[in-house]
């Protein structure tokens, strides 16, 4: 007992210390070698953040808010007015969107932030 004890205990370790998809892990624990990445485990995120360069997101941002100066635009035409993709794009919108630099309308198109007068 005492061994088997160990074993799980040493599982539960390498469980923890994984850098793979952790559903990966749990189920070739209990036998079930066919399950894929899951995308939504901690390593499964970590591995699918983006790393935009500091010049690409400033390109990126660049091309979204002189896009947004001409119309209101939808997450489509955003995307193929970047030509960056979909993962950097959705990035530099989010950041945009916190500085409030851009804000999304009633109507689901992104538009440019409103001036806030002091107060």
């Amino acid at each position: 007992r005492k061994k088997e004890f160990a074993l799980r205990i040493e599982n539960m370790i390498s469980y923890a210390k994984t850098d793979g998809c952790r559903a990966i892990y749990i189920g070739n624990y209990f036998g079930d070698g066919a399950i894929k990445d899951c995308g939504i485990c901690d390593t499964c995120k970590q591995k699918s953040k983006t790393n935009t360069s500091t010049e690409d997101f400033s390109s990126t941002s660049r091309k979204i808010l002189e896009l947004l100066k001409e119309r209101p635009s939808s997450l489509e035409d955003v995307l193929d007015a970047t030509g960056a993709g979909t993962a950097t794009t959705k990035e530099v919108l989010k950041a945009l969107m916190a500085e409030e630099k851009i804000v999304m309308n009633s109507q689901g198109f992104f538009i440019q932030g409103q001036k806030k007068g002091p107060g």
